[in-house]
């Protein structure tokens, strides 16, 4: 639980600052549809929620500077 936890913070912290930096905070449709592939193809996905980072995906695929804790998305940023 600690660990999922953390991971929450650990996103809202990368979507911070990268946004602070460049103002961008959305990813487009095109990444989020990426994104949400990636997951439905994951073992970690249960309903929306990722149980590995405990990330509510359909919320988290369409933050521009959010990154899958286990690297299964490319790199967007």
């Amino acid at each position: 639980m600690v660990n999922k936890i953390r991971g929450l913070f650990v996103t809202l912290a990368q979507v911070l600052k990268y946004a602070s930096k460049t103002g961008q905070i959305l990813a487009s449709n095109e990444t989020i549809e990426n994104r949400m592939a990636v997951c439905r193809s994951c073992g970690f996905l249960m309903g929306s929620r990722c149980e590995h980072c405990g990330c509510n995906m359909p919320i988290k695929v369409g933050l521009f500077a959010a990154v899958c804790p286990i690297g299964k998305w490319d790199i967007q940023i």
